[in-house]
């Protein structure tokens, strides 16, 4: 018979077993799913380009987001001081994100994307 400390022991183990393979399960998608600095704590995104604001939420937002979150895995390019970012991205929870749609680069917390004309595109739908 088992002493009860083990069966404790056991049956405080099995809880964190099952969460351990519920997250590597989530995890399994490379993330996708998971929150990130562009999306948390933010109700809406609000888009200014050509002196004019869009704001998106909801699935509209979803979309944006996961679009901007592609972007940001490309390649990293030299931040180039002559660079005009005529896009300003902001996610409404302190996060801002700059777009140059001549250079096709995506900037965001120091760091420089190239943005595909695909992406570039889609981009520019949001806005239109």
């Amino acid at each position: 018979m088992m002493s009860s400390c083990k069966l404790k022991f056991i049956l405080l183990l099995i809880p964190l077993i099952v969460v351990t393979f519920l997250v590597g399960c989530n995890n399994s998608k490379g993330g996708e799913d998971a929150l990130t600095v562009f999306d948390v704590n933010s109700s809406k995104v609000l888009i200014t380009y050509n002196n004019k604001t869009t704001a998106l939420s909801d699935d509209k937002q979803k979309e944006f987001v996961s679009l901007i979150k592609s972007i940001y895995k490309d390649t990293d390019v030299k931040d180039d001081s002559t660079t005009k970012y005529d896009m300003k991205i902001d996610f409404n929870n302190g996060n801002v994100g700059e777009v140059s749609t001549d250079k096709k680069v995506f900037k965001f917390q120091n760091n420089v994307k190239k943005i595909s004309d695909e992406d570039l595109n889609s981009l520019l739908e949001y806005v239109k």
